[in-house]
């Protein structure tokens, strides 16, 4: 068995339509669970408006600074 780690950019995926707590849907209208998260992330859910509203409040001052 082998595993790709990086996806292959001649191949059709399905595309977002949005996403919301624990789901993301297609736009065919199929859902994935969303259980992705890498190291130094937690997946929190999507459309956390606590977390969206933190997000805004601090693009106002950064938007990226390199973790390293």
């Amino acid at each position: 068995m082998s595993f790709l780690i990086k996806p292959d950019l001649h191949a059709s995926y399905p595309v977002v339509q949005y996403a919301k707590g624990s789901w993301i849907v297609d736009n065919s209208g199929k859902r994935y669970l969303d259980g992705c998260s890498g190291a130094v992330t937690c997946n929190l859910g999507h459309g956390v408006q606590e977390v969206i509203d933190s997000l805004k409040e601090q693009l106002d001052f950064v938007s990226f600074v390199y973790r390293s």
